[in-house]
Parts: C-alpha cells; structure tokens; sequence
C-alpha cells in the first residue's frame, strides 16, 4: 500500500503521494512540520492513533487506511480551530425547508460529516468522514456498534472537477464510533444549531470494507447546516 504523507500548513494540508498511478512523486522522507506528522513505518496503520479522545480542544488526529491507501492526518492548533481547513456539517431531516413550525417535533440530525480542505499537488482535495444514525443530537455519549447502530464512512476527493480528478472511499464494516461531543445552543426553531456555531467531536476504531483499519480522535468547529425534508 502507498502512504499518504502529510503536512499541515496554515489553512492546508498537503499530501505527498496518493497512488502509484497518480504520476506524483513518492516522499518517504514523511512530512513533520506545524502541527502535522508523517508516516510512522508501522506495519499497523493505526499504531499512531490515540487509544482515546483527546478532548474539546480542536484537533485531527486519524490513522489508517482509506480505500487500501496509509493515512496519516494530523492537523492542531489554530489550523484545526479553522473553519478553512477542518469543520463539520451538520445535515437535518425536516418536514418542510420553509416552514419551521414542526420542526422541533418532527425533525432530526441524522447524519455529521467532517471535512478538512486541503492542497494536493496543486489541486483542491477534500477529506470526508460522516457519522450516520437517527437523532444525534440525543446521542452524545453513546458508543455505537458501526455493524449495527450506525454508519460511519470516509472518503478523499483530489481534483473534483479537474482533469486529474480522483475519489477514495471506503466505509466501516465493524467496529465502533462514539459520539463524544455535540455541543452548541439550539436556535428558534427548537431543532438547529446555528450555522457556524457549535462543535463536535467523535473517536473512531473500525474496521473497513477494504480490509483495512481506521482508528483516532478528532473536535472540530461547525461550519454551514444542510437539510433536506423528510421522506
């Protein structure tokens, strides 16, 4: 498998190689800078990753494959506090988009992506991780059986609508998620938490379609709310 290296700079993430067949140059020399990390050399990819969640204070710190490619994410500090390099987003089941009368009774937050922006040879590149189940807002605290409970999957996307576009997905067939923090003021409508306000945090250890493993901590600052009706 080929490592992904990377590097945290302000506002971007840089990623030394992808794949073979990327045409990028391979650095192994890793990549150790302002808050990042390379590759640990570790036979397991998540031999990096924390054993536990490592609190309210925004961090990236995920390890292991994605789609049979070694990642390596690290981003601290001021960076991981940016809601121009990491951030989640919130996506909201409700009966009507307009009419926030029922929201309240009847809608939900059913699923949190996490998404750190970065640079990859030039091209704008996007880490996705989401945390899917019904009601999350009354979920704070619960370790969910990703088999049963929840879904969690992962992607990279480098290039989205350039010529050198590629994706990497890859999705959670065991293990487990827990939702540590979910924290914010809930808005008029009794359902929402602002736009750009509030933060969430998740630990990760799991088991991939892949084959491979993805373990770590991460708290980010939420960016912009996404709803869609009820169906």
């Amino acid at each position: 498998m080929k490592p992904m290296r990377t590097k945290v700079l302000p506002l971007v993430v840089v990623f030394s190689s992808i794949l073979a067949s990327s045409g990028c140059a391979n650095d192994d020399a890793g990549a150790d800078g302002a808050g990042g990390q390379g590759g640990t050399g570790s036979e397991d990819p998540t031999a990096a990753a924390p054993d536990t969640w490592s609190g309210s204070e925004p961090h990236v710190d995920l390890h292991g494959n994605v789609a049979e490619r070694t990642l390596d994410l690290v981003v601290e500090g001021a960076d991981a506090a940016d809601l121009g390099t990491a951030y989640c987003e919130r996506n909201y089941k409700v009966p009507d988009l307009e009419d926030t009368s029922a929201w309240a009774a009847e809608g939900y937050l059913e699923k949190v992506e996490i998404k750190v922006n970065f640079f990859f040879d030039d091209a704008l590149a996007e880490f996705q991780l989401e945390l899917v189940t019904p009601n999350l807002t009354e979920e704070v605290g619960t370790t969910f059986d990703v088999a049963d409970d929840a879904e969690v999957n992962i992607g990279i996307s480098v290039d989205e609508d350039g010529p050198n576009a590629a994706e990497y997905e890859d999705a959670a067939v065991g293990g487990s998620a827990t939702l540590e923090e979910l924290d914010g003021e809930i808005g008029d409508d009794g359902l929402t938490f602002p736009d750009e306000a509030g933060t969430f945090g998740l630990y990760v250890d799991v088991e991939l379609a892949s084959g491979g493993a993805f373990k770590g901590s991460l708290t980010v600052h939420c960016g912009e709310n996404d709803l869609e009706t009820l169906e």
